[in-house]
């Protein structure tokens, strides 16, 4: 069977970033499962994938437009350490949800300067250029448990 809208698919990759490190990869996360066309993966991966069979093999590059989106500025704010009170000590690097324009986001600190911390609501991956090794393991139709 093909790959094609509403099929459960199975795949291994390797996620690297425009200069070959891995970033993630199936043989430490296990292997991707989605069901096609329900939007659970980014569209480029998706359009690489359509049509494929198990045992194909497919290497592509995504372009952020096409996996995590863009940076937007907008969803980086610079707030007063008072924002975290009652909450952790806010350290770089420290990950935690927020609402952003109506929707909740998981954010990072990327900063911290004397009382101000910056916050950054942005997919990790958002802005990169993604490079993924791809082979189908498995595709069946989707099912409702599913």
């Amino acid at each position: 069977m093909n790959i094609q809208k509403d099929c459960r698919v199975i795949v291994d990759y390797i996620m690297k970033d425009k200069t070959g490190r891995v970033i993630e990869s199936s043989a430490t996360n296990g292997p991707l499962e989605y069901i096609h066309g329900a939007e659970e993966i980014p569209v480029g991966i998706e359009q690489a994938l359509e049509g494929s069979k198990p045992g194909k093999h497919i290497q592509v590059t995504v372009p952020p437009e096409k996996a995590y989106g863009r940076k937007k500025p907008s969803l980086i704010k610079t707030v007063t350490k008072r924002s975290f009170k009652g909450f952790e000590e806010p350290k770089v690097g420290l990950r935690f949800r927020a609402e952003f324009d109506g929707v909740e986001r998981i954010c990072v600190i990327t900063g911290k300067k004397g009382r101000m911390v910056t916050v950054d609501g942005n997919h990790p991956l958002a802005g990169k250029t993604l490079n993924f090794d791809l082979k189908v393991k498995s595709v069946r139709p989707a099912e409702r448990s599913d």
